[in-house]
């Protein structure tokens, strides 16, 4: 598991690890117009935002993670929010994507 292997290899660092899986929800926001969508939910100046870079922000006013790592090849984000929220987000994720042809694909 990704849990394991982050104890592994935090051997001889000054690391604290949570698993806080049950408490975090994750969508990810892939695609050449995800950043077009995204700035309709989000304050934050995406374009500054570098590759493997994470900020946190609000999206659709809900206090956020978000990381630029988009692993279609192409732009991509991932974001974080309670897990009690996620529901929300990806409300909002699916009306402001809906003028850019927005569709759910699993993972």
């Amino acid at each position: 598991s990704s849990l394991r292997w982050l104890h592994m290899n935090a051997v001889g660092m000054d690391v604290a690890i949570e698993d806080v899986s049950e408490k975090t929800g994750a969508l990810s926001l892939q695609g050449p117009l995800s950043r077009a969508v995204l700035e309709q939910l989000c304050p934050a100046d995406l374009t500054t935002l570098k590759y493997f870079r994470v900020i946190e922000t609000t999206v659709a006013e809900l206090p956020a993670t978000v990381s630029r790592t988009g692993y279609t090849g192409d732009l991509g984000y991932e974001i974080w929010v309670d897990a009690a929220r996620a529901e929300a987000l990806w409300d909002a994720l699916i009306a402001a994507g809906g003028p850019y042809g927005i569709a759910p694909v699993g993972v």
